[in-house]
Order: structure tokens, then sequence, then C-alpha cells
């Protein structure tokens, strides 16, 4: 019994009525009546122990499968793996099947005594002559009321009810009950035969899907080669019997209940022999489940009470203990045991068959109530074979103390004798009902109540258990693991920002590969304007304009005006390094910070907004590292402009050096006035004067060619000597925004505490395997530890207690 007044709980036992005094007047029917509804205050019992039992086996069966979820996740299987939620919820499930089972018990609205015994032992005798129905309804094998002869061959409930006459109810089984019975006839008979194990080619090698199937499949002819001809012998005839009732009867199965049968109709579905009968219904019984006949018993004061008669154990019929032992555990209230002894060896006592039904009825409420308590012997006094010396001596056996075989009451009676049977059956049965059934039923609702408590407190255990495996701190997991993957993850992260910082140092000092591939690429393209110069072209212009130094001075300045546009090209050609920089630092925080599922085109901006937009530290180290811009002309611009002031006129070799002009030969042609050019004086005021050509044409050409080819040429060395000094100025500079943006997101003081916050919020992303995995542990414990708080709050609160005694 339960401790804990809050669970389930079965106070004291009920007390039980006084038999009648011998020679009193029996008041059986109120005492019955009394018995019957002390029964019904269980009923609210019954109905709230079935709502916890059904509540809690659901919470069971839903943890069990919560704890197969988290067993596969190593992390959780140490802590679940003793944790036996599927055994607490079968024997709930038990629990709930046994509530079922005794809610019969206290639903009833009769008490019942089921006589039970072996084949041919007078037990449907007997029960005829306690309930005074005829051998029509009982009856005889051949015809003479011999009650040597069994016939019962379905399960009889016969009811008492003052002044009725007799009417039967016949329920008859479903194809599946009946499907079922026929494929355990046909294992046993497969056994039988030495054929359980044979190839699938024996007709019965396969369980029947149906009743057509059962009659399309051929029976063996002959068993005499069997293992157990006897017994498979048996066992077919009964299946020919099923074959028979099915050819000849099919509509029998399955059908609907047939109500308020006279008494010559009931013969038909109880008896096993019903020769000159219908032969369409000489194997009805087979298809019937349970008929339930009204009469009148022919003994006064006898009450509400009911009497079942099964059919007798011994033949070879199969499912005859398993029927047994369940009318006895739900339907019956006292077990009336009906053996006959014969001469010889008493089977009674020594028979194996006896010992094994005794054991059977054992079985039905062996945990709650011993058999001595509930059954009833009688030794049935056949005058007919004068055992009467047998009975007597069997009984003093059965009484001795080393007798296995114990009975609340035992005696020897003439079952054909109705004062007899009044006297030393029905009488002792009376008084047995009236005076200790309620202490028995009481002692049937405490065992379950008992057992409930037990299992509460055994799921309760567990629950705790479950509980404590887990600390009760479900967010401890979660930080717990989050903080072993912050701290790989920012260590990972701290040391490629170093890395890439130490890499750039080393290089800071080398020539920037794109920096100066771009340089070259203008420079090739200025000397292009080199390859050009062609001298024939040359004395053609000068011919033109007939001014040798005009055509120089022009080539000059329109050699400037491209190289300059030439070289402009090169404002951009710090661009790609800058790019190249930033791209190894966005390569860094997506592999090694595990970013890259933000920004897979390595965007810095887009990571910017993603880490940092909450953090204005972090943040401001971005916009450092993004806005900063490193122009080409701002930093060679200046060079490429003092190296191009050779291609000038007044600081070309010309002027520096002009050529003789008297040393021309012939003279200057007229009347064209002489041409004059402007150009840029050193001295304000001052003018250079153009020689013309020379007369007859000369070598212009050719030496304007040399000498604007030889310029150039030195020009452009000049230009790519003095940006040669700035190829490792990219490198430089990208050390320096690099090392200055990890200072500002890795070394500051606050730095790890920012990261961590920035992981925290995007953790789904970056651990988007390892962190999937955390979350579904995280729900998978949330909701382990959910429904072990529920099923707890179950164990604790529910309150059903059994109705006072």
């Amino acid at each position: 019994m339960m401790k804990d007044a809050s669970r389930i709980s079965a106070p004291g036992q009920t007390r039980p009525l006084q038999p009648a005094a011998p020679g009193e007047a029996n008041d059986w029917p109120a005492r019955i009546d009394e018995v019957l509804a002390r029964r019904r205050p269980y009923a609210a019992w019954l109905r709230d122990a079935k709502s916890y039992l059904r509540d809690l086996r659901q919470a069971l069966e839903k943890l069990e499968k919560h704890r197969q979820e988290m067993a596969a996740e190593p992390a959780f299987k140490p802590h679940v793996d003793g944790l036996d939620f599927a055994g607490l919820a079968r024997r709930t499930a038990g629990q709930q099947q046994r509530l079922e089972d005794i809610g019969r018990r206290f639903e009833r609205s009769t008490l019942n005594v089921a006589a039970v015994g072996l084949v041919n032992q007078g037990k449907s005798f007997l029960l005829r002559t306690l309930s005074g129905l005829p051998h029509e309804v009982i009856p005889d094998r051949d015809g003479k009321h011999s009650q040597h002869d069994p016939l019962t061959g379905a399960r009889s409930t016969i009811l008492h009810e003052s002044g009725a006459e007799i009417r039967g109810h016949v329920t008859f089984h479903a194809e599946p009950e009946l499907l079922a019975m026929l494929n355990e006839y046909r294992v046993e008979l497969l056994k039988s035969l030495g054929q359980d194990s044979g190839p699938p080619a024996i007709p019965l090698a396969t369980p029947f899907i149906g009743l057509d199937d059962f009659l399309r499949r051929p029976l063996p002819s002959e068993v005499q080669d069997s293992v157990e001809p006897g017994r498979a012998g048996a066992l077919l005839k009964q299946l020919r019997k099923y074959r028979h009732l099915l050819l000849n009867n099919p509509s029998a199965v399955g059908r609907e209940p047939l109500d308020n049968l006279s008494k010559d109709e009931i013969i038909k579905f109880v008896t096993q022999d019903a020769a000159g009968k219908d032969e369409r219904q000489t194997y009805l019984y087979l298809a019937v489940k349970e008929v339930r006949i009204t009469c009148n018993f022919p003994h006064k004061g006898v009450g509400k009470i009911a009497l079942i008669d099964l059919p007798g154990l011994g033949e070879a019929t199969l499912g005859g203990p398993e029927r047994l032992w369940e009318t006895l555990r739900l339907d019956a209230d006292i077990a009336l045991f009906v053996w006959r002894v014969t001469p010889g060896p008493s089977s009674l006592v020594e028979g194996s068959e006896v010992i094994e039904l005794y054991d059977t009825c054992y079985q039905a409420l062996r945990n709650v109530l011993p058999l001595d308590e509930w059954g009833f012997l009688v030794l049935n006094h056949d005058r007919t074979i004068n055992n009467l010396e047998l009975c007597e001596g069997a009984l003093q056996k059965i009484r001795g103390k080393e007798s296995v075989l114990r009975f609340f009451r035992a005696c020897v009676c003439d079952c054909s004798s109705l004062g007899e049977v009044h006297e030393h059956v029905l009488r002792p049965v009376l008084d047995h009902l009236a005076g200790h059934i309620g202490a028995l039923d009481r002692r049937v609702a405490t065992a379950c109540a008992e057992a409930i408590g037990v299992l509460t407190q055994d799921a309760a255990a567990a629950l705790r258990q479950a509980e404590e495996a887990f600390g009760g701190e479900i967010g401890g997991w979660n930080d717990r693991e989050f903080g072993r993957l912050f701290r790989e993850r920012w260590d990972a992260l701290c040391l490629g920002l170093n890395n890439l910082a130490l890499d750039l140092k080393d290089q800071a000092n080398k020539p920037d590969d794109s920096f100066v591939r771009q340089v070259g690429d203008a420079l090739a393209k200025c000397r292009d304007i080199q390859l050009s110069l062609n001298p024939e072209e040359l004395n053609e212009e000068i011919d033109k304009v007939t001014s040798y130094d005009l055509v120089v001075v022009d080539h000059l300045i329109r050699m400037r005006a491209r190289i300059s546009a030439l070289l402009r090209t090169l404002d951009t050609a710090l661009d790609q390094p800058l790019a190249n920089v930033k791209a190894k630092v966005a390569k860094v925080l997506g592999m090694d910070g595990g970013f890259s599922r933000l920004a897979p085109q390595g965007q810095l901006a887009a990571l910017r907004d993603r880490l940092a937009p909450h953090s204005p530290q972090l943040r401001e180290a971005f916009d450092n590292l993004i806005g900063f811009q490193m122009s080409a002309r701002g930093l060679i611009g200046y060079k490429i402009r003092t190296k191009l002031q050779a291609l000038e006129p007044r600081r070309s070799q010309w002027e520096k050096n002009p050529p003789n002009v008297e040393a021309l030969a012939g003279p200057l042609p007229e009347p064209r006035q002489q041409p004059r050019i402007k150009l840029t004086p050193e001295k304000p005021g001052a003018t250079i004067t153009v020689r013309k050509r020379n007369a007859d044409g000369g070598s212009g050409g050719a030496e304007a060619h040399q000498f604007l080819s030889q310029l150039l040429g030195d020009t452009l060395n000049e230009i790519e000597r003095a940006l040669s000094e700035d190829y490792s100025r990219p490198n430089q500079v990208a050390y320096a925004i690099v090392a200055d943006f990890v200072d500002s997101v890795v070394h500051y003081r606050q730095s790890e505490d920012e990261w961590r916050s920035v992981y925290l919020n995007l953790r789904e992303h970056v651990w988007t395997t390892d962190y999937e995995q955390q979350r579904r542990q995280q729900l998978l414990l949330e909701a382990f530890c959910a429904a072990v708080a529920r099923a707890l709050d179950l164990t604790r609160q529910t309150a059903i207690s059994l109705p006072a005694g």
C-alpha cells in the first residue's frame, strides 16, 4: 500500500457479511443485492484510475520516443541509456488491462458461479440441477439424460430471474476471431504431423488469409505416419467440423445476435451432438461465441446470481484452457469444480489433467486472490457406479496436509439430487457469495490500487533520474557547447588575421606584381608611339608646313599628350592591389572566422553589415578598411609629370643645341613670309624662331625621326626608373591598413567580448552543421525535459482513493 496519500490509496478492508445461521431463513437476495451495491462505488475509482493510467502511459510512451531520439546523440546517450520508459509504459498498459478486467467484475449486475471440469465429470448435469433447465437446453448425447456424456459446445451463461420463462440470447464469432482459431489448429496440426518446418509447398504451410482460403486448401487424408497420430487425428477431425460448418451454414459466422430464443431453439447453438437434427445445424455451436439463458431456478431465495457453463477440458479442441482462464479472471466470483472419481488409480489427486486444470484456474487471480478463497470442489457421487467411498477417500486426501489442492469448501454431492445440490452446493455457494465476496472485492481493488501505486513510485523514480541526469539546466548544454565552438572559431580567426598581417609584413618591401604589370603595360603602349614614328611621313609633314622645327615641336606636344593619356590609366593601378588585400581579409573572415555563408563573394561591406550592426568598435574598423582608397595619381602623378617635362619644346635638346642654319644649303623660298611660332619662353617676352626646311628637302625627316625617337625613349626610361621606386608601395600600404584593422578587431581590449556577441547572434550561419546538431539537441533536450516535468506533475498531483470500505 502506498504511503503517499496524494497517490492512489486503498484504505481498510471491508467487513465481511456474516453467513446465515443453519436452519434460519436465508435472506440471500437482499444480501447479494448489498454485495452488488457495494461494488457500484468502485466505478468512480475505476474511471479516475483508468484516466490516470491512460495519461501516464501516453506520457511514458512519448518520453520513450524522446529517449530513443536522444540516445542517437552521443552527447545524450550516456544520460538516457539507463531509463526504461518503454518497460514502464508496458507495465502501465498491463495495469490498464487489469483495470479493464476488474471493471467487468464491478460492473456486472449478478454474482457469477463458473462450473469447471474435465469432460465426462457431470459439470453440465450439476448446472442443470441447479438451474432447473431441461435436457432440451442442456441435452444428453444418448437422449437418456446420462450425466456421463459431455455435450456443451459453446459457453453458456445461465441467469436466474424469478418467474421467468426459458429464453436465450446468442452471439456469434466474427470472421477474424474464427480465422484466428483455424490458424491455431493449422499450426498445431502441422506440429503433430511433423511438418511444422516443412517446405512452403505443403498445403497448410502458410496461414489462412480468409475463410474462403481455408475451404480451398486440401486437408491431410492420413495421419498414421505423423509424429502424434492420435492428436493429429483429433485436430484434423475438428478442422473438418469447421469445414462442414462453413460449407453448410456460412452465414452463421459474423451474423447479428439472436434474441428471445425458445428452449427448443437454444439446443442447436450449444450442443456438440445434434443427431437427428438438420445436418446444416450439426456444428452450429462452432460459430457461437456465447449463449445467455434466462430462467427461473428451482430454488427459493436465490437472488441475482448467474451460472457459467464452459465446454469441458480434455478434448482435442484448442483454446479451452485459455477461455477457462479468461472466464475465471473476468467473469467469475466462484469457481465450482466438478470432479467424478472413478475406480482405479485416483486421477483426482495424482492425475496430470486434474493438476493442470487446477493450476490453470489458480493462475487466473494468482497475485490477487488465492484459489482457496473462491474455489469450491464438488465430488460427484454417481450412484450408477456407486463411487461414494471413492469420493470420500478423495475428499480426505484433499483435506490432508500434503495436498496441494486447496478450496474454501469441498463436499461430496449427488449432482442429480435436487435436495443434495441445494443443501451441499447452492447453500454454501450463496453463503460464500453473500458473506465473503465483498471482502474479496476489496482485496481485488486494493491489489490493483497498490500495483498502480508501485508503478507510480517506479515511474516517479525514473522521471527524477531523468531530471537529475541533466541537472535541471536546459540552457547549460547550449552554453557549454557554444563556448567550445566559439573558442575554436575565435582562436582560428585571431590566428588567421595575425598570420595575414605577418605575411603582408614580409611582402611589404617586395614589388607588387599587379602594379608592376600595369606599369609595364602602360609603358609598352607608350613605346608604341616611338615605333609609330615614320621618316617618310615626317618629310611629308615638313614639306607641307615648310618648317622642320614646326613639325618636331608639333610631334613633341602630341607625344606628350598621348603619353599623359596612357599613363593616366595608372590612376587605377593601385585599385587591384588594394582590392586583393581586402579580399584576403574577407577570405580570412570567411574561412577561419566561419562567415563564408554570410558573404559568398567575399564582400567586406556585406560582412560588415552582418557582423557589426551593433558594435561601434568593429564597425569603425570595417569602415576604415572598406573606405580606404589609394590613388596612383596622388602617389606617382608628380613623378610622371616631372619626367614628361623633357618633351616640352623649351626644355628639348633642340632648344639647347639648335642646328646650324647657315650650314643648310639653298636659300629659303620666297615670297612666303617667315612663320613664327611662340613657344613657352624661359624668360618673359622671349620668342623662338623656328627654322624653315632647306630648299631642296634634304634629310630633315630622318633627322626629326632620330631626334624624336631618342628623346621619347630617354623620357620613358626615366619614367620607368622613377615608377620602379614605388613598385613595393602597394604592399607597404596593404600591410599598414591590415595591421591597423587587426589591431582594431583582435587586439582591442574588448574585442573577444564583441566577437562572442557576434558569433552568438550568427551561430546558425557559422556552424550550419555543428550548430544545427546543437540546435536539434537543444530542441530534443527541451522537449524531453518538458515531457519529464509534465509526467512528474502527473504522478505528484494525481489523487485517486478507493471508496471507503
